[in-house]
């Protein structure tokens, strides 16, 4: 009779959430956002974990203009979309003002709870880097 041993079961789980992470990570920066929101649904996955050293998916989709990605995790309910995603405190709604990405800052502004005026630790918002660099489009949305 083999047995299982003690606390394998918590091992093995761990190893599937790791592993389950790793893929949900992988999916949001290649742009696949029905496999990411297969592992999303995943109860161990972190929808705001922090990859790339402080950045989030949701950082890296809105800053790279990847609005399918955005709308996915956004609507998902398990992603912060005011989270920091910046060592400055920005939010992925500044990424995606900051870079003229106007289909994410239309997806983001459409989004449950978003703070369309939460500011950086630099006190500047979205409007303002949209402002600076001279997305005028954005500006009006």
């Amino acid at each position: 009779m083999s047995r299982t041993p003690i606390g394998a079961p918590a091992i093995a789980n761990a190893h599937v959430c790791a592993a389950t992470q790793g893929a949900f990570e992988g999916a949001c920066a290649a742009g696949e956002a029905g496999v990411a929101g297969l592992c999303l649904a995943h109860a161990g996955v972190d929808g705001n974990a922090r990859v790339d050293g402080d950045g989030t998916v949701l950082g890296g989709a809105a800053g790279r203009g990847d609005d399918g990605m955005v709308r996915a995790l956004a609507a998902s309910g398990k992603v912060d979309v005011n989270q920091s995603v910046s060592a400055r405190g920005s939010s992925a709604l500044m990424l995606a003002s900051r870079g003229g990405r106007i289909t994410c800052v239309e997806a983001l502004l459409a989004s449950d709870g978003i703070d369309a005026n939460h500011a950086n630790n630099g006190d500047v918002t979205a409007l303002t880097l949209a402002s600076q660099e001279g997305h005028a489009e954005v500006v009006r949305t």
